[in-house]
Protein backbone atom coordinates (compact mmCIF):
# COMPACT_ATOMS: atom_id res chain seq x y z
CA UNK A 1 0.00 0.00 0.00
CA UNK A 2 2.77 2.16 1.03
CA UNK A 3 4.30 1.98 -2.45
CA UNK A 4 1.36 2.56 -4.42
CA UNK A 5 1.33 6.37 -2.55
CA UNK A 6 4.18 6.91 -3.37
CA UNK A 7 3.64 5.77 -7.00
CA UNK A 8 0.34 7.94 -7.45
CA UNK A 9 2.54 11.21 -5.33
CA UNK A 10 4.79 10.10 -8.02
CA UNK A 11 3.01 10.86 -10.95
CA UNK A 12 0.86 13.71 -9.54
CA UNK A 13 4.05 15.39 -9.23
CA UNK A 14 5.53 15.24 -12.57
CA UNK A 15 2.39 15.60 -14.09
CA UNK A 16 1.55 18.92 -12.49
CA UNK A 17 5.43 20.15 -13.38
CA UNK A 18 4.96 18.97 -16.84
CA UNK A 19 1.71 21.36 -16.72
CA UNK A 20 3.30 24.25 -15.40
CA UNK A 21 6.00 23.81 -17.77
CA UNK A 22 4.39 23.17 -20.95
CA UNK A 23 2.78 26.22 -21.71
CA UNK A 24 1.82 25.67 -25.46
CA UNK A 25 -0.72 22.43 -25.84
CA UNK A 26 -0.02 20.38 -28.73
CA UNK A 27 -2.85 18.71 -30.63
CA UNK A 28 -3.69 15.84 -31.03
CA UNK A 29 -6.38 15.06 -33.54
CA UNK A 30 -9.28 11.77 -33.82
CA UNK A 31 -9.56 11.38 -37.52
CA UNK A 32 -13.66 11.18 -38.84
CA UNK A 33 -14.68 10.45 -42.45
CA UNK A 34 -14.30 6.84 -42.66
CA UNK A 35 -16.75 5.44 -40.25
CA UNK A 36 -14.57 5.28 -37.22
CA UNK A 37 -14.84 5.08 -33.82
CA UNK A 38 -17.91 7.64 -33.40
CA UNK A 39 -17.63 11.39 -30.85
CA UNK A 40 -19.48 8.94 -27.92
CA UNK A 41 -16.81 6.12 -28.60
CA UNK A 42 -13.68 8.23 -28.02
CA UNK A 43 -14.58 10.43 -25.07
CA UNK A 44 -13.10 8.84 -22.34
CA UNK A 45 -9.93 8.78 -24.72
CA UNK A 46 -10.25 12.00 -25.53
CA UNK A 47 -11.05 13.31 -21.65
CA UNK A 48 -7.36 11.62 -20.55
CA UNK A 49 -5.40 12.92 -23.34
CA UNK A 50 -6.94 16.33 -22.79
CA UNK A 51 -4.93 16.72 -19.62
CA UNK A 52 -1.69 17.22 -21.23
CA UNK A 53 -2.86 18.17 -25.02
CA UNK A 54 -5.77 19.88 -27.29
CA UNK A 55 -7.78 17.16 -28.47
CA UNK A 56 -9.96 17.87 -31.51
CA UNK A 57 -11.78 15.47 -34.42
CA UNK A 58 -10.75 16.44 -37.99
CA UNK A 59 -12.22 15.35 -41.62
CA UNK A 60 -9.58 15.26 -44.05
CA UNK A 61 -11.70 15.59 -47.26
CA UNK A 62 -8.62 15.63 -49.25
CA UNK A 63 -7.71 18.94 -48.17
CA UNK A 64 -3.88 19.59 -47.69
CA UNK A 65 -3.69 21.72 -44.72
CA UNK A 66 -6.36 19.38 -42.84
CA UNK A 67 -4.01 18.23 -40.35
CA UNK A 68 -1.61 21.09 -40.03
CA UNK A 69 -2.87 22.64 -36.42
CA UNK A 70 -1.80 18.49 -34.79
CA UNK A 71 1.52 16.74 -33.67
CA UNK A 72 -0.66 13.67 -33.69
CA UNK A 73 -3.15 11.84 -35.31
CA UNK A 74 -5.04 8.96 -34.33
CA UNK A 75 -6.99 6.72 -36.70
CA UNK A 76 -9.27 4.42 -34.80
CA UNK A 77 -10.97 1.62 -36.44
CA UNK A 78 -11.86 3.03 -39.71
CA UNK A 79 -14.54 1.40 -41.53
CA UNK A 80 -14.13 2.51 -45.19
CA UNK A 81 -11.64 2.82 -47.58
CA UNK A 82 -9.43 6.15 -47.46
CA UNK A 83 -9.19 7.92 -50.72
CA UNK A 84 -5.56 8.40 -52.61
CA UNK A 85 -6.13 12.02 -51.55
CA UNK A 86 -6.66 11.62 -47.91
CA UNK A 87 -3.75 8.88 -47.59
CA UNK A 88 -1.46 11.83 -49.48
CA UNK A 89 -2.43 14.46 -47.05
CA UNK A 90 -1.60 11.65 -44.11
CA UNK A 91 1.47 10.74 -45.62
CA UNK A 92 2.45 14.43 -45.77
CA UNK A 93 2.24 15.65 -42.12
CA UNK A 94 4.20 12.35 -41.81
CA UNK A 95 6.97 13.49 -43.85
CA UNK A 96 6.85 16.58 -42.25
CA UNK A 97 6.95 15.29 -38.54
CA UNK A 98 3.55 14.57 -37.63
CA UNK A 99 3.08 10.74 -35.92
CA UNK A 100 0.19 8.57 -36.35
CA UNK A 101 -1.14 5.93 -33.75
CA UNK A 102 -3.06 3.15 -36.09
CA UNK A 103 -5.75 1.21 -34.46
CA UNK A 104 -6.88 -0.91 -37.66
CA UNK A 105 -8.94 -3.74 -37.58
CA UNK A 106 -8.10 -5.67 -40.91
CA UNK A 107 -11.44 -8.08 -40.13
CA UNK A 108 -15.25 -7.15 -39.88
CA UNK A 109 -17.22 -9.44 -37.79
CA UNK A 110 -20.25 -8.79 -35.85
CA UNK A 111 -20.59 -9.65 -32.27
CA UNK A 112 -23.84 -9.17 -32.01
CA UNK A 113 -25.09 -12.38 -34.29
CA UNK A 114 -22.64 -14.49 -32.01
CA UNK A 115 -25.83 -14.82 -29.50
CA UNK A 116 -27.61 -16.24 -31.47
CA UNK A 117 -25.19 -18.91 -33.28
CA UNK A 118 -21.88 -20.61 -31.89
CA UNK A 119 -20.52 -19.46 -34.98
CA UNK A 120 -19.64 -16.33 -36.91
CA UNK A 121 -18.06 -15.47 -40.53
CA UNK A 122 -15.70 -12.71 -40.78
CA UNK A 123 -15.37 -10.78 -43.66
CA UNK A 124 -12.00 -8.71 -44.63
CA UNK A 125 -12.30 -5.31 -44.74
CA UNK A 126 -10.40 -3.30 -47.77
CA UNK A 127 -8.92 -0.15 -45.87
CA UNK A 128 -7.17 0.85 -48.90
CA UNK A 129 -4.21 1.46 -47.11
CA UNK A 130 -1.80 -2.02 -47.80
CA UNK A 131 0.46 -0.02 -49.73
CA UNK A 132 0.83 3.16 -47.74
CA UNK A 133 1.36 0.78 -44.64
CA UNK A 134 3.14 -1.46 -46.78
CA UNK A 135 5.36 1.72 -47.88
CA UNK A 136 6.16 2.34 -43.76
CA UNK A 137 7.52 -1.53 -43.58
CA UNK A 138 3.49 -2.69 -42.07
CA UNK A 139 1.40 -5.29 -43.19
CA UNK A 140 -1.76 -5.80 -41.25
CA UNK A 141 -2.85 -9.17 -42.06
CA UNK A 142 -6.27 -10.25 -42.71
CA UNK A 143 -6.87 -13.12 -39.93
CA UNK A 144 -7.61 -13.97 -36.67
CA UNK A 145 -5.40 -16.05 -35.91
CA UNK A 146 -3.90 -15.93 -32.70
Amino acid sequence: MLNNSIEGLEYEITSTIRRLTNDIAQGIAFLQGQDELTTKQITDAANGLNEFYRVDTVTIDGRLDALKHFKALIIAKPRLAFTEKDKFVIDQFIMHGGRVLWLIDRMEMDMDSLVETSTNIAVANDLNLDDMLFHYGVRVNPNLGT
